[in-house]
């Protein structure tokens, strides 16, 4: 029994605490409806023409007109229909207030007041509207002429074709308000100097959510903008002003200057957009700092937009994460650009028409191109990190520029440059590339200092239109050819180390009075050192080999000159296929045969020492050699004979050929 008492009042004890809570919350809903029932008073349209106006009469409910005792407009619904304004307050200076309203219906028409808003304010100082809900007017939910020192602070502004309208008006603060659903701008600043616009929410406005025509000094800060079509705009603003953090999706643009100077624009998301992250147009000395933009069409767009800075932000999923258009002397840098591995995602930092522009610090990834050059004279390309693209760095039709202390990794192509002319590319480290580390199409460059390792088709690659271009000291490694060059004019390939490739420097099908392959190292070959195929006027000297099977190999190739260089430990030093050549000061020991050749005619071989190589000193195979000269050489101490002969017209002078396992 003393068990059931106690179940009994336990129960009776909580049945309690329930009810009353359910009475509590009850009465709190009362509350709220009957606050929401209590908190306005009707009221006829207010209008104060100067501060002896600040009566009863025109809705004042208190205050004095100071500083710490403004006057206060509080408490009062006004439906303006068939007027120009609910409240309508000029030609003041002293201290109010207007709170607590809600103001509706404001019809324009004729006449200087009857401008179509719920709140105007015209030649006013030292006013705050606060806690007011302006609807349904036909232009402005508050309207601000020639204001000085005027706050519009947590309003809820809905269904007017533009929010907030201040014209002509200095030191306006525009914060934490929530308007929605305006036609044209959530707020507009038209020839203002000094405001202050701040973590103020506007949600589906038709054009603009945050305009500013002619505006100086002014500062926009935490705006989160909704579904408008152009979350910000400036227009003419060529005066200090900032945008700073703002949070913008779904619209069209996010940001967008036009015919603007020194205006900054620092944090914030930008995201979802139809079309742009931020657009500038016409607009000079801008700065773009430490943005997320993501899933825009493009990210940042400059068109006809000379020096600003792109620094610091991070784009993701864009088409083209930063585009710069008829725009020199721009600089980009410190951006992060990511796209997710498709074509749609094409470009990092895309140039076209644009000189002069500094990219540098910048890492992009996963896209298409990571920096794209066209039609753009004198960019620089500095220390980027440009891994997983279809191309590194492209440069097209792209004169005067340079490409330095870029890392360069897994890219099908690390750097490729087509009919650009009198460029540098240096200094690059680039690995791991599926196509070509460095293709050239170009006149007049250097290509110097660079590291390629692992290259699929080939380290570094000249094509067709290249004349003049030197390749210097460059260190290449793991790929199928080193260095080719294809149909190219006057090259000239110095100092390069290469190591671990099949060939290490191929010159095909060119042509030239001055190219030169000189002092290069080649380490590690599997088949030829230099090879050469129907080509013509190219010497070759001081090259160092190393584990290297066949030195010089030149097939249909004339007027070769090969000089000055030792080979030994491989299959061959020099090989020559229906060529001819000039072989001077070449020492060839301890390979499988020294010097072959089949077919060569006007040949010259002087000052050569071939010894101790396991076949022929040199050996003359295959298709009869017509007038060759072999003078002032010394050929001992091979295991087959010093010379195999298989020519005609053939000169011997000065020759030691002795000490050979067969026949001198």
């Amino acid at each position: 029994m003393r068990r059931s008492g106690i179940s009994i009042l336990t129960f009776l004890v909580i049945s309690l605490l329930f009810i009353g809570f359910l009475s509590s919350n009850a009465y709190a809903v009362l509350q709220d409806e009957y606050a929401d029932s209590i908190r306005y008073t009707n009221h006829s349209v207010i209008r104060i023409d100067g501060d002896g106006d600040f009566t009863s009469a025109n809705g004042v409910v208190g205050g004095s007109g100071t500083e710490s005792d403004p006057y206060r407009i509080s408490g009062w619904q006004i439906d303006a229909t068939g007027n120009g304004y609910a409240i309508y307050i000029s030609n003041t200076n002293a201290y109010f207030r207007i709170e607590n309203c809600l103001v509706e219906n404001a019809e324009f028409g004729f006449g200087t007041s009857n401008v179509g808003a719920g709140i105007y304010l015209n030649n006013v100082k030292n006013g705050t509207i606060s806690g007011v809900t302006s609807t349904n007017n036909d232009k402005y939910g508050i309207y601000i002429k020639d204001g000085e020192n005027i706050k519009v602070l947590g309003n809820d502004i809905s269904s007017n074709p533009t929010g907030v309208y201040a014209y002509t008006s200095s030191n306006i603060e525009i914060s934490e308000n929530d308007i929605e659903g305006e036609q044209n701008q959530g707020i507009y600043l038209n020839d203002n100097d000094a405001a202050y616009v701040a973590n103020n929410t506007i949600r589906n406005a038709s054009n603009y959510g945050i305009e500013l025509y002619s505006v100086k000094y002014s500062h926009l800060y935490g705006n989160e903008m909704i579904n408008t079509s152009t979350g910000i705009y400036v227009d003419r603003s060529i005066y200090t002003n900032k945008i700073e953090e703002s949070d913008i999706s779904q619209g069209d643009t996010g940001i967008k200057l036009y015919l603007t100077r020194n205006t900054e624009i620092r944090g914030g998301s930008i995201e979802s957009n139809n079309n742009y992250g931020i657009y500038i147009s016409s607009s000079s000395y801008n700065t773009i700092h430490g943005v997320s933009l993501q899933q825009n069409m493009y990210g940042i767009y400059l068109k006809s937009s000379p020096s600003n800075e792109i620094r610091w932000n991070n784009v993701s999923k864009a088409y083209e994460a930063i585009h710069v258009e008829d725009s020199n002397n721009n600089k980009v840098s410190n951006n992060t650009c990511v796209g997710d591995g498709t074509a749609f995602t094409r470009d990092g930092i895309y140039l076209t028409n644009s000189d002069g522009v500094v990219i540098r610090d910048n890492h992009c990834s996963r896209l298409s191109y990571g920096v794209d050059v066209y039609h753009s004279d004198s960019a620089q390309i500095i220390n980027n990190e440009l891994t997983g693209n279809v191309r590194g760095i492209a440069l097209s039709f792209s004169n005067y520029s340079t490409a330095r202390y870029n890392y360069i990794g897994s890219n099908d192509w690390g750097i490729d440059m087509q009919y650009s002319d009198n460029a540098t590319i240096s200094h690059n480290r680039i690995e791991s590339t599926e196509n070509y580390g460095i293709q050239v199409l170009s006149k007049n460059s250097v290509i110097s200092w660079n590291d390629i390792d692992t290259a699929g088709n080939g380290g570094i690659y000249s094509d067709f239109y290249s004349v003049n271009v030197s390749i210097e000291n460059n260190s290449v490694a793991h790929t199928n050819i080193g260095i080719e060059v294809y149909k190219s004019v006057d090259m000239h390939i110095l100092g390069n180390k290469v190591e671990y490739t099949k060939v290490g420097i191929q010159v095909n099908s060119s042509v030239s009075q001055n190219s030169e392959i000189l002092r290069n190292s080649l380490w590690n070959i599997s088949d030829y050192g230099v090879e050469l195929q129907s080509s013509s006027h190219i010497r070759v000297e001081r090259e160092e080999f190393h584990n290297t099977s066949t030195g010089v190999y030149a097939k249909d190739s004339q007027h070769i000159n090969v000089a000055n260089f030792s080979f030994s430990g491989g299959y061959t030093a020099i090989h020559l296929i229906f060529s001819q050549a000039s072989i001077y000061g070449v020492i060839l020991e301890n390979n499988t045969k020294g010097m072959m050749l089949n077919g060569t005619n006007n040949t010259s071989i002087s000052h050569v020492i071939a010894s101790y190589n396991d076949g022929e000193g040199i050996r003359f195979y295959g298709n009869v050699s017509n007038n060759t000269r072999i003078s002032n050489s010394t050929i001992t101490h091979n295991g087959k004979d010093g010379m195999f002969i298989y020519a005609i017209n053939l000169e011997i002078q000065d020759v030691n050929c002795s000490f050979n396992n067969y026949a001198g």
